[in-house]
């Protein structure tokens, strides 16, 4: 089914349809990668239930097709348990069915049984193995274990299949990253940012790979534009005010870390951070005030920042 023929029954009401449109929409296949939409779609299949699908399935239970569409509608109602169950239902009576293989590693990936997922999308990567997004989700379930050199290889594959496919240029980048491989991953991520300029995680993951290369002003403009493109980007708030810190910026830093903590009362990094900054100030009771915060959320970080604010 296409694309705009799978729109027409999603938007004329077809639960599994919606469910599939969504699953579209959160991997990237044949749509741009668009979160909000995939939500949408998901919550519009997850209203209408899987009954229609299950009775469906009563009338022609050995149609693959319809326990695909089930598995699809279960997943979006985060049914976890069941579009695993069905999925396989589908693959016993159909085993070359690639998207039901596809769909069971991403039930299985929602679980955390990552290498039952990794298994599943191999079964799909052999069925289909110039599918770029099958060789895509098998590489984020091996960075989910930290298998990096696994995740490369995946990645390698899918934009030799898609070039221009920017989620596995900034997944590449984060693999290449955890490697300590900081030039690799400043290219991937420019790729990923090239073919994606209004993507703000990519611009937040070059921006910290700049700072941990010691580039504090490129990591700065990076996570300006992160925060541009995502004002309520709580990590890339937190990351500009380090980059503007270490570049001296000390009324930027407070301002920055004041917005990541506005975001996330709770982030013991911000609060930190805040009281250094402040320090920098000479702004002691502010910087003491932080530390308060600091002491009830991190008492040994609390520790550590109070002996910095201690009088020489």
């Amino acid at each position: 089914m296409s694309v705009d023929e799978l729109k027409r029954k999603a938007e004329a009401g077809n639960a599994a349809a919606q469910a599939e449109l969504g699953f579209l929409y959160e991997t990237g296949q044949g749509l741009a990668q668009d979160y909000g939409e995939a939500m949408k779609w998901y919550r519009m299949a997850a209203k209408q239930g899987d009954a229609a699908y299950r009775q469906a399935i009563k009338l022609k239970p050995d149609d693959p097709e319809a326990w695909f569409e089930l598995g699809a509608v279960s997943l979006a109602r985060d049914k976890y348990d069941d579009a695993v169950a069905v999925c396989r239902e589908a693959i016993k009576l159909r085993p070359d069915f690639p998207e039901a293989w596809f769909l069971l590693g991403t039930a299985y990936g929602k679980q955390r049984k990552y290498d039952d997922a990794i298994a599943a999308y191999r079964q799909a990567i052999k069925l289909t193995p110039d599918d770029p997004y099958a060789w895509f989700a098998i590489g984020a379930v091996y960075a989910l274990q930290r298998k990096c050199d696994d995740t490369i290889a995946a990645c390698r594959q899918a934009v030799k299949l898609k070039p221009d496919f920017p989620e596995v240029w900034c997944l590449l980048g984060a693999a290449y990253g955890e490697q300590r491989k900081y030039d690799d991953a400043i290219a991937a991520y420019r790729q990923a940012i090239k073919l994606k300029p209004a993507f703000p995680d990519a611009w937040y993951a070059i921006g910290g790979t700049y700072g941990i290369h010691g580039q504090y002003a490129d990591a700065e403009a990076a996570l300006r534009q992160a925060v541009k493109l995502k004002p309520d980007y709580a990590p890339a708030w937190f990351g500009l005010g380090l980059s503007c810190d270490n570049q001296g910026k000390h009324n930027d830093a407070v301002a920055a870390y004041r917005q990541a903590i506005k975001l996330k009362p709770d982030d013991p990094f911000a609060w930190r951070g805040l009281g250094v900054a402040y320090s920098a100030q000479g702004k002691r009771s502010e910087a003491l005030d932080a530390l308060d915060h600091l002491r009830k959320l991190d008492p040994s970080m609390a520790d550590a920042l109070a002996s910095i604010l201690s009088p020489k």
